[in-house]
């Protein structure tokens, strides 16, 4: 789990110093107006919003207390995946093997009769 919590830090560290360095050039408003109008930029903004679906479904699955999934989930929707890779950094933490990161999935014991030609 150590390799997930330094891969968590270090994309975490990339992350905010590039939206640092972005508002540094340009205030975020008239940068987000920008990329809307353009459509690849669109097409972008489109496919990083899916995938915080995706992963919203996955923190609401995986995190027991449903008022901490929603809080980040809300922190996703707003702040992109910096809320994504704290959330995950803090369940590496207390995960002894990467299993322990999918809680939800369950192995099924196929029996004989189940299995199809």
């Amino acid at each position: 789990m150590r390799f997930v919590r330094i891969l968590c830090v270090v994309l975490f560290a990339l992350l905010l110093y590039g939206i640092v360095r972005a508002s540094l050039v340009e205030n975020v408003i008239v940068g987000g107006e920008r990329v809307i109008r353009d459509p690849w930029g669109l097409a972008t903004l489109v496919d990083a919003y899916c995938g915080f679906c995706v992963a919203s479904v996955w923190i609401f699955a995986v995190e027991r207390n449903k008022a901490a999934a929603v809080a980040w989930i809300v922190a996703l929707m707003l702040l992109g995946n910096l809320a994504s890779l704290a959330w995950l950094f803090l369940k590496a933490r207390r995960a002894e093997e990467l299993a322990d990161l999918f809680p939800v999935v369950r192995r099924r014991t196929v029996r004989p009769a189940d299995a199809r030609a």
